[in-house]
């Protein structure tokens, strides 16, 4: 097993706000960017959280995130708007985007946000949810780096459109229901995990370049292998479908002309998103609603478990256990994630240069 250093969340937020600092960020923008990774850590998602820094610092080193960007309002309708990030940070900019949707929808009922020229921003359930607690329904999609195959062809030639869709809470009193996942079997982020563990792949991850199954992390990375699509053709047409809302929609990259050091040359990421946010008391009276969401969350919930799981579990209800679990006893983070933050804090001036893995959470 890998070694690890336990931190308390009010650590990994301190950390995070200070390296986006370091990265050059303003108080504001980093506090912003901190929340969605503190979020993704929150939750359990580790892939997506304070270890994230090192790849951001790795962009911005090679120029293609643009640390000054400004995310540009090209045009908009009362219930709709179309942005440039001009390349910026994913993370930063994303919960603005989000949050001119949720403005939108409280406005006219409906608001749907695209965006051009944007960079990774994280776990996708953080937008979506940021609607669902304002009694909102969320929907984010991005697109991603390409690391997954067509199905039936050879090589990586997509993304894997990480979305969420949330709902609010119901009169149950349960958390929102939403989904976060991506179209591919694993996040890609997961691949990165099992690199800086040392460990192979499950079978049915991903395969090589020629198509066959493979158990090396790095045959993504280095040898021209993909992710599978989840679901066979199904998850291939959805990411498929997900990919051009999120990027053909608004004229980002897509596929291969995505950016990313490790697989190619672009200059820059070029990713888009797609956010949309639905006011339901447009509709509706919203109690009504909240009544049926608690009616329909009881029945999936009653549904007797079959041999060996303890309980039938609602669309997101694990990871909002994780929470609680994770806000009052905190995360081990593994040593090679803690090695990038002391490197990264010294080459950004966060640390001195004598630092060691003790002065990274002090």
């Amino acid at each position: 097993m890998s070694e690890t250093v336990h931190v308390t969340m009010a650590q990994t937020y301190k950390v995070c706000v200070e390296t986006l600092k370091s990265f050059g960020f303003s108080e504001e923008d980093a506090k912003r960017g901190a929340e969605v990774l503190y979020e993704s850590d929150l939750r359990g998602v580790e892939s997506h959280g304070i270890a994230r820094l090192q790849f951001y610092a790795d962009f911005i080193r090679s120029g293609m995130i643009n640390k000054d960007a400004e995310l540009e309002l090209v045009s908009e309708t009362r219930s709709m708007a179309y942005m440039n990030g001009h390349d910026g940070l994913g993370i930063v900019q994303a919960p603005r985007a989000m949050d001119l949707a949720i403005e939108k929808a409280r406005n006219e009922g409906i608001g749907l946000v695209s965006v051009t020229h944007a960079g990774h921003f994280g776990i996708a359930g953080y937008y979506a949810l940021k609607a669902a607690r304002q009694d909102m329904i969320g929907f984010a999609i991005a697109n991603a780096v390409p690391i997954v195959a067509a199905y039936g062809g050879k090589g990586a030639v997509m993304g894997n459109s990480p979305f969420s869709i949330a709902f609010p809470k119901g009169d149950d009193g349960r958390e929102p229901t939403m989904i976060d996942a991506a179209c591919s079997v694993v996040a890609g982020g997961k691949i990165e995990i099992q690199i800086r563990k040392g460990e192979q792949l499950p079978l049915g991850w991903c395969v090589d370049k020629d198509g066959n199954d493979t158990t090396d992390p790095w045959s993504i990375l280095k040898d021209g292998g993909a992710l599978l699509p989840f679901g066979g053709i199904k998850g291939y047409c959805l990411n498929t479908m997900f990919e051009m809302l999120a990027a053909v929609l608004p004229g980002a990259a897509t596929g291969v002309d995505v950016g990313y050091p490790a697989l190619n040359q672009h200059p820059h990421e070029d990713i888009g998103y797609f956010f949309l946010a639905i006011d339901p008391s447009r509709l509706r009276p919203l109690a009504d609603l909240k009544k049926d969401i608690g009616y329909f969350n009881d029945k999936l919930k009653s549904t007797p478990p079959k041999e060996g799981l303890p309980e039938v579990f609602l669309p997101g209800e694990i990871e909002f256990r994780n929470v609680k679990k994770i806000e009052e006893k905190g995360v081990d983070l593994n040593i090679n994630v803690v090695k990038d933050l002391l490197r990264i804090g010294i080459e950004y001036g966060r640390l001195p240069a004598d630092a060691t893995l003790d002065d990274v959470f002090k």
